[in-house]
C-alpha cells in the first residue's frame, strides 16, 4: 500500500497511475492533514508526499507522523532544487526526494527501492512498455493543458488583488 499526498489533484493521478501500473496499491489524500487520518487507518508501506501544501505540508507531517513513531519510508515530491532544500526534507524525517516535475525513470526506481517485495520485478519501464499507457498520459496532460486558461486568469486576479498568498499556492501549481 502506498499513500500519495500533493494538492494538486492531476498530481495526484498522475503518480497514483505510475504507481498502480507497477502492481501497488494506491491510496491517496489531498494535505498533511488527510494523510495523517488516512495513515492512521490504513497504516501504508511507503508514504509519498509533496512538500508545499496547504492545511499541513509534507514537512510537519513527516515530522509529526516521526514522533508518532511511524517507521515506513516516506518519499518527498518537491519542485524545490536548490542548494539545502534535499538536506531540509530529509531533516524533516524523509527517506528520499524526488524532483518534480516527475521523471518516470527516477521515481519508479525511488518507489521499487523502498517496496521492492510488493512491485511487479518484470515490468520495463523504458519506452517500449509504456506504448498501451500513452493514451491515458495523455488524457492526464490534456486535461493539464486544458485547464491552464483557467490558471493563468486565476494568477491574474491573484495579482490584481495583491492576494500573496493565493499567488503563491497558484504559482507553485
Amino acid at each position: 500500500h502506498v499513500l500519495v499526498v500533493d494538492d494538486s489533484p492531476l498530481d495526484r493521478r498522475l503518480a497514483a497511475r505510475m504507481l498502480e501500473e507497477i502492481g501497488l496499491e494506491v491510496l491517496v489524500a489531498a494535505h498533511g492533514r488527510d494523510a495523517l487520518n488516512q495513515i492512521e487507518l490504513s497504516e501504508p508501506d511507503l508514504v509519498v508526499t509533496d512538500m508545499q501544501m496547504p492545511e499541513l505540508d509534507g514537512y510537519g507531517m513527516t515530522q509529526e507522523l516521526r514522533a508518532a513513531g511511524y517507521r515506513e519510508p516516506i518519499v518527498a515530491l518537491t519542485a524545490h532544487a536548490m542548494e539545502g532544500d534535499r538536506e531540509k526534507c530529509i531533516s524533516a524525517g524523509c527517506d528520499d526526494v524526488v524532483l518534480k516535475p516527475i521523471e518516470l525513470e527516477t521515481f519508479m526506481a525511488t518507489v521499487r527501492r523502498y517496496v521492492k517485495e510488493a512491485v511487479e520485478e518484470s515490468p520495463d519501464i523504458g519506452p517500449a512498455s509504456t506504448k498501451h499507457r500513452q493514451p491515458r498520459r495523455a488524457k492526464l496532460l490534456d486535461r493539464f493543458v486544458g485547464g491552464l486558461d483557467q490558471r493563468v486568469e486565476a494568477i491574474r486576479n491573484a495579482l490584481v488583488e495583491a492576494d500573496r498568498a493565493r499567488l503563491h499556492t497558484l504559482a507553485h501549481q
